[in-house]
């Protein structure tokens, strides 16, 4: 089962044209739940992205008036860089 399938399963039920078996399900909960280590190419991209979001987080600090929208602006460049972290170590499964 390809992780970014994972969401969209139920346990012992027919997806589509296929069953998903209990363990197959509960394989793909521990690759994703198993920490991974990143390959040079996987940190260089990391950083990239990294750079980018922390230029973009002190613009928005240093830029726009404290307020509950700022707030909301940078929670979601941190989310951003976690999103991307997934993507980066999952290689765009998930």
């Amino acid at each position: 089962m390809k992780l970014s399938e994972l969401n969209r399963v139920h346990p012992g039920i027919c997806d589509g044209c296929y069953f998903i078996e209990i363990e197959e399900v509960e394989r793909s909960i521990k690759e994703l739940m198993t920490y991974a280590p990143w390959t040079k190419e996987q940190i260089e991209a990391g950083e990239v992205v990294r750079d980018a979001l922390a230029k973009a987080y002190f613009a928005i600090l240093s830029s726009v008036p404290s307020s509950p929208s700022r707030t909301r602006a940078l929670n979601l460049l941190t989310d951003a860089r976690m999103l991307a972290n997934q993507a980066i170590t999952f290689k765009g499964e998930v």
